[in-house]
């Protein structure tokens, strides 16, 4: 076996959208390595009996090591997934972190907490347990305020993830089985009121059964959820009929943007059908100009 190349171990944040609220009221609007050893474990999906996070700060004896200093190799690694309606295989990559080549020689994955922090200042908190990430992890403001927590079994997310903003306030709530989110998915706004409901299928991990988009005062954002088309012929579908129109018609359908730089307004997390490429593609760019939208550029 070719032995795999090392990397110093770097940690990438990852995006954290949105987060929870109740939402039984809500209509939900349908649309359309290295080691390359696999690791086997079995997850049952039980939403009803897991324990969700808290933004509760967890507590160690052992101070933690730098996970920059640690080194990593990937790993295939599939598992049986059992849920209440169906049993089926999953394959996942996870990082396998080692202090040193001879620990990796001799497969001693390093076993304690970690932290790490990003240059712009939030720090991440990670337990490792022969080498892969196990148990609860968390992420922090660089103020020290929880950002997210998520629980990780055997390297992989496993039951409930929490996101808040740094007032406190709940961003995301979700499920995960080994890594896959299952059920529903909720964001929030800033002031408590949800912003989007995505509704995973608890039988084929990764496939969206409902979505669903509100903007900071409840109103339905129907632009967020459609099946949009680019070079179709169908001229209700056709996103680039947006061209002509006034901003406020952009803030109606799809809210607020999700990046505005200058007269440039980006919205993400759209389902757009390429027809001609055959591809569905997920983020739109509008050129805002003297109150009307003067371009719409799909991007890839």
């Amino acid at each position: 076996m070719v032995e795999p190349e090392w990397i110093w171990g770097t940690f990438t944040a990852m995006r954290i959208a949105g987060v929870a609220r109740c939402a039984a009221a809500l209509l939900l609007v349908g649309c359309g390595g290295g080691d390359d050893r696999p690791e086997i474990s079995t997850t049952k999906f039980n939403q009803s009996t897991a324990a969700a996070p808290t933004n509760a700060a967890p507590s160690t004896a052992v101070a933690p090591t730098d996970l920059g200093i640690l080194k990593f190799v990937r790993r295939t690694n599939v598992t049986t997934v059992v849920t209440s309606e169906a049993t089926f295989v999953a394959t996942n990559v996870v990082l396998v972190y080692f202090k040193n080549k001879e620990d990796f020689q001799n497969k001693k994955g390093y076993t304690g907490p970690t932290a790490t922090q990003t240059a712009d200042g939030t720090q991440f908190h990670i337990l490792l347990q022969d080498g892969v990430r196990h148990g609860m992890c968390q992420i922090n403001y660089r103020s020290g305020k929880t950002k997210y927590r998520v629980n990780y079994e055997k390297g992989l997310k496993n039951g409930w993830s929490l996101g808040w903003y740094e007032t406190g306030k709940r961003r995301s709530r979700a499920y995960y089985t080994n890594n896959f989110r299952a059920g529903p998915w909720f964001t929030y706004h800033p002031n408590g009121m949800t912003n989007t409901v995505v509704v995973y299928s608890p039988k084929k991990l990764g496939t969206v059964l409902r979505r669903a988009a509100f903007d900071p005062l409840g109103k339905p954002l129907v632009g967020r959820t459609y099946s949009w088309e680019i070079g179709g012929t169908n001229p209700a579908k056709q996103i680039t009929g947006y061209r002509g129109k006034q901003p406020q018609v952009l803030i109606g359908v799809f809210g607020d943007p999700d990046q505005k730089t200058g007269s440039l307004w980006i919205y993400r997390g759209l389902r757009i059908r390429d027809m001609q490429a055959r591809m569905i593609r997920r983020t739109v760019r509008f050129t805002v100009e003297n109150n009307a939208v003067t371009a719409v550029e799909v991007l890839p």
